[in-house]
């Protein structure tokens, strides 16, 4: 199965940003998936995000893999996965590199407003094509355009921190 690089919201948390502000060793937070479709009609399930292999390897990247080398990690010096899944979310935390000037440029970018989005990269587990039962009241075309797919299951690969999100009616996620 391919990897596909979707995108289901994807924006940095203000409160986070405020708290990363204060403490240059602080996560930021992103809200990186909601259940709502994408550009493409696609819908991910936020419970169905599996990240047993990611919390392996949790790297995040600028672009995925636009610059070939992590700029952030998922998870904390202790080992504990900066990744929360809620009902209707998933948040997920980037601790970036702090010797790295490339992750630092990034960080600083995010913190001052100039970056805010992210995208998530999954393996598709348990998905199906989108059918008339899965409309939303405000469908992202005029009916013209086809409907994606339900990814009800994916396994994540890797987040990344992007410049332009999937999701066009969202707006900065709350804490």
């Amino acid at each position: 199965k391919p990897v596909l690089r979707l995108s289901h919201f994807g924006a940095v948390d203000p409160a986070a940003r405020s708290v990363a502000q204060d403490s240059p060793n602080a996560p930021v937070w992103f809200t990186t998936t909601v259940y709502d479709e994408d550009r493409d009609g696609d819908v991910v399930v936020p419970g169905g995000v599996q990240v047993k292999n990611f919390q392996r390897n949790p790297v995040i990247f600028f672009g995925h893999q636009e610059l070939a080398i992590p700029v952030a990690k998922g998870m904390d010096d202790s080992g504990r996965l900066l990744w929360a899944a809620e009902d209707n979310r998933c948040r997920g935390g980037a601790l970036f590199d702090p010797r790295d000037a490339d992750a630092q440029f990034i960080r600083s970018k995010v913190l001052r407003g100039y970056l805010s989005a992210c995208s998530i990269a999954f393996v598709p587990l348990i998905s199906h094509k989108r059918g008339p039962e899965h409309l939303k009241a405000q469908p992202r075309h005029q009916g013209d355009a086809p409907l994606g797919y339900l990814f009800e299951e994916v396994d994540l690969t890797e987040w990344s921190i992007v410049g332009v999100p999937p999701k066009t009616r969202m707006a900065l996620a709350e804490s």
